[in-house]
């Protein structure tokens, strides 16, 4: 049997150890997992794209958003109101901040948030949540009637604003990106980055259509797209036989 001297002094060192290395693993977490708090259960509520498309304007989530609440929807937990593409105007050429469309959205996209942070749910309080929507490449994806600007090199930039903004949900699609496996997930981890940055809890949706980004989602998002479009049942039922083979990547705050 050792000496008790030599045990304990071991222990000391271990805790000194511990103690030294801690500070050090909590400065490199951040860096390479979303660490956020939130979607401990997925997200429920409404997306305008299969709805309007790029069509959307304010006057039409503001219906959205009252009648989830009227309905009684909301009180089940359906509180997200994420507009999609659509939104987004332009970039100013010179500061390099995004430009909303002002024809579409009036009073402007933070004050359609605040609007809809404001609305109140009976017996819940207010509990809805404000969502937009952006692209890692270097464009939209574009309609007929859209074309807008990618977030590719203003990551930390755009989060920011769309933080500030007060979106509590992000999607982020993948049109004219990069579709190699590393540098998508370099990009995604830049809009992860760059929205841990800002402080403020978004649920971060990466919108990259392939089941390639499941075994890495966890590290990036808060959820993953593994299909592509679709408005019949038919895709439905695709996505959900996609899954059956994707659950053990799912996990509180990863889906």
């Amino acid at each position: 049997e050792p000496p008790r001297v030599a045990v304990y002094g071991l222990r000391k060192v271990a805790r000194v150890m511990i103690l030294l290395l801690l500070p050090l693993l909590l400065l490199l977490g951040p860096a390479s997992a979303l660490d956020n708090g939130v979607a401990r259960t997925p997200a429920m509520g409404y997306s305008s794209w299969n709805d309007c498309a790029s069509a959307v304007t304010e006057r039409r989530i503001k219906n959205v958003t009252r009648q989830l609440i009227d309905k009684g929807l909301a009180a089940k937990g359906f509180v997200h109101v994420n507009i999609d593409e659509g939104w987004l105007k332009a970039r100013d050429a010179t500061s390099g901040a995004l430009v909303e469309d002002l024809d579409k959205f009036p009073s402007g996209m933070k004050a359609l948030g605040d609007w809809i942070h404001e609305q109140v749910v009976p017996g819940r309080g207010k509990i809805m949540k404000y969502g937009l929507y952006t692209c890692r490449g270097t464009c939209q994806c574009a309609t007929k009637q859209y074309q807008g600007p990618g977030g590719h090199g203003h990551e930390a930039q755009d989060a920011r604003w769309l933080a500030d903004a007060g979106a509590d949900y992000l999607k982020v699609d993948s049109c004219c990106g990069d579709q190699d496996h590393g540098v998508a997930f370099s990009d995604y981890g830049k809009w992860r980055d760059g929205l841990n940055a800002t402080g403020r809890p978004v649920v971060f949706s990466l919108c990259g259509w392939h089941t390639w980004y499941a075994p890495q989602g966890n590290a990036l998002g808060n959820s993953w797209r593994i299909a592509g479009d679709g408005t019949n049942w038919g895709a439905l039922s695709n996505c959900i036989n996609l899954n059956a083979q994707l659950q053990q990547y799912a996990s509180p705050g990863a889906w």
